[in-house]
Formats: C-alpha cells, structure tokens, sequence
C-alpha cells in the first residue's frame, strides 16, 4: 500500500474515533414535583403557595419562577423559601431573592447555595394575587394558570393543585382543564 493511502487512513480512523469519544455530561435540571396549593381568602384574594422539587444533575446556583398578571390586579407579600428556611428580599449571595415585573407577569429569581453532582432540592414562592377572584351575581370565576406550559424548557414529571376554601363554598363547578383532568 502506498505510503500516502497509509496516513490518509490512519487520519480517517483518527477522525473516526474523535466522533465516538465520550461527550461530556450536559448539566440537567427537571421538576420531579411542581404543586400549586391556593386558598382563597375571606377578603376574596387569593394566597399561593408554589412548591418546585428540583433534580439538579451539574452546577446551578439560581431559580427563577414568572407569575403570570392576567386576569389578576396586583400581587404582593411575595417569598422564597428553601425547605423551612426564608429567603432575604433584596440581598446579595445565596439565600436571596429579587423581584423585577413587566406589564405581563412578576419574575422571582433566587439565589441558593450551589449544586454539586446529583441533587434534589425544594423551593416555594409565596405570594398573595389580589383580584384574582371575580365574583358575580350567580357565580364567583377564578381565571389561573397554576403550572405555565412553557418552565423556561425544564420538564416538569409530576403536579398537583390543590384548591382550598375557608369559606362555607358550593361544590365548585369546573369548565375545563388544560389537561382534562379534574383538579381537587
């Protein structure tokens, strides 16, 4: 065989054995559980409790959480927490969160301890939505979108609603889901 042949198939192989070689590992993040419980006030507001069980595979160091205004006046009294630990509105470093909005919704970002490896951590954003109950002469509404379509492309395995009244309430009527299922 020709020497020419020869290092024309050796930097073939060479090529060959490059695109075969291990890729590093992608650093990954999924909701293993994504509830939602809300309890509708006496004053008609509405106080939410978001809880997120995180798998973290690689380095992370902050959340996030987008809440949506439509339908909704206001949102105030806004928390982050880390399994009972409260976060610092407005701090710096891990245990911290900022709030920022724009006409459509308020974005929570958080600040925690970093990830290392495989993990799984919870996290709640609490917050109070004010006007989010519309109340008519034969029916009160809430409009909610409880676990947004779109997590920013992080998958979400599992979720539960939950609705709860203090209120002597009827037995809710529900006009549909996104999911066709029944929440609770």
């Amino acid at each position: 065989m020709n020497g020419r042949w020869k290092w024309l198939l050796l930097a073939l192989a060479l090529l060959a054995s490059l695109g075969a070689a291990p890729q590093p590992q992608q650093d990954t993040v999924t909701y293993e559980r994504y509830d939602v419980y809300i309890d509708i006030q006496a004053d008609g507001s509405l106080l939410v409790a978001e809880v997120y069980q995180i798998r973290f595979e690689g380095k992370f160091r902050t959340g996030f959480a987008e809440i949506p205004l439509a339908h909704i006046d206001e949102i105030t009294d806004v928390q982050v927490w880390e399994d009972d630990q409260p976060y610092t509105y407005r701090g710096s470093g891990p245990g911290t969160f900022i709030i920022d909005s724009d006409r459509d919704a308020i974005f929570v970002e958080w600040e925690y301890e970093p990830t290392s490896g495989a993990e799984v951590r919870t996290f709640t954003v609490r917050y109070r939505a004010i006007g989010a109950l519309k109340i008519y002469p034969d029916q009160d509404s809430i409009s909610w979108i409880a676990v947004p379509a779109d997590r920013g492309g992080i998958p979400v395995e599992a979720s539960h609603v939950s609705v709860h009244c203090h209120n002597p309430c009827p037995p809710p009527t529900w006009n549909s889901s996104p999911t066709g299922q029944r929440p609770t």
